[in-house]
């Protein structure tokens, strides 16, 4: 357990630091500007973005974890901000979120577009208390004032700028008539988001390692996979050992399958009846906060949604859940 603890807490670290050192080395700051693909300042600039998304801090989305990252990064978020989704600042030095400003879900604050050949980097400027909604686009050079807000499945693009306290939809993005109704606000100091990103990197240093080691532990305890995977067992030409790694795929796989399927269907809901309370404004960054996460990312699983969506199961699977 200490060495899986150890290996895991090295490249946690390791993967964490390598964008933010590559980023500051190899591009500096980003600057509004364009320049042709497929060239050296392409290559920098296609190098960076990939460190950037795969990034492991992009497990900690909508967390302070994730907002510390962005800003080492060289993106600009003001105190209290909250950013939902991972599709955003590729290009950090030109993305400004004021502080108050919610970024939904799936939204794109990407900082830069493809076009004719060309990259073409531009900011995006969020003021305070501004909010962005789900599966919106702001291109480069966007822009919402204090207290704006941006509809459900919108875009802005590029020179397009909603001012202070308008509410806009559509694509692109026209002003409204009325903005839709928001929940009161809920306390969420400074203190409530240290405890919960804390708790976020206790709960990885604790079961990855942990999840490893019973790996291993399995492995042994079990005498016919310890014999599979001793050194010397079988040789590459043997029929029998692809038989059975096919048997043990197999299994793992479908019996991986059904636990899963239980799962879904008995625990979020157990969660759901014990802490989280409909009709309810809940703070961030809380216990009731971290089951509401916890019930949407075990109950909407895309690998069962698009397993059964074309099936007549998929009625009593929805039911079920």
């Amino acid at each position: 357990y200490l060495r899986a603890l150890a290996w895991v807490a090295g490249t946690f670290a390791g993967f964490t630091l390598l964008p933010i050192v590559a980023k500051w080395l190899l591009i500096g700051r980003f600057r509004p500007r364009e320049f042709p693909a497929w060239g050296l300042t392409y290559l920098r600039f296609w190098l960076v973005k990939t460190l950037i998304r795969a990034n492991p801090m992009t497990m900690f989305t909508g967390s302070p974890l994730h907002l510390m990252y962005l800003r080492a990064l060289g993106a600009r978020i003001g105190k209290g901000a909250v950013v939902l989704s991972p599709r955003v600042a590729a290009c950090p030095d030109l993305l400004t979120i004021g502080p108050g400003t919610v970024v939904r879900e799936d939204s794109s604050l990407l900082c830069f577009r493809a076009e004719a050949g060309r990259i073409r980097l531009g900011a995006v400027t969020l003021g305070a208390n501004v909010i962005v909604s789900e599966k919106t686009v702001l291109d480069v050079d966007t822009a919402i004032g204090d207290g704006g807000w941006l509809g459900h499945c919108s875009s802005l693009q590029p020179g397009q700028r909603v001012p202070a306290g308008q509410y806009w939809h559509g694509s692109p993005a026209q002003p409204a008539d009325e903005a839709p109704h928001v929940v009161p606000p809920a306390r969420c100091g400074t203190a409530r988001r240290f405890w919960y990103s804390m708790l976020q990197l206790f709960n990885l240093f604790l079961l990855a390692p942990l999840g490893f080691a019973a790996t291993v532990e399995l492995t042994q305890l079990v005498p016919w996979t310890a014999k599979l995977v001793a050194a010397g067992t079988h040789s590459a030409s043997d029929p029998v050992l692809y038989a059975q790694i096919a048997g043990l795929s197999l299994a793992l796989f479908y019996g991986g399958m059904l636990t899963a399927l239980a799962f879904v269907t008995v625990v979020p809901r157990l969660v759901h009846k014990l802490f989280v309370r409909p009709d309810e404004v809940h703070a961030l960054y809380g216990i009731r906060y971290w089951a509401h996460r916890f019930i949407r990312r075990t109950t909407n699983v895309t690998l069962f949604n698009d397993m059964l969506g074309d099936s007549s199961f998929i009625v009593g699977y929805l039911k079920a859940i």
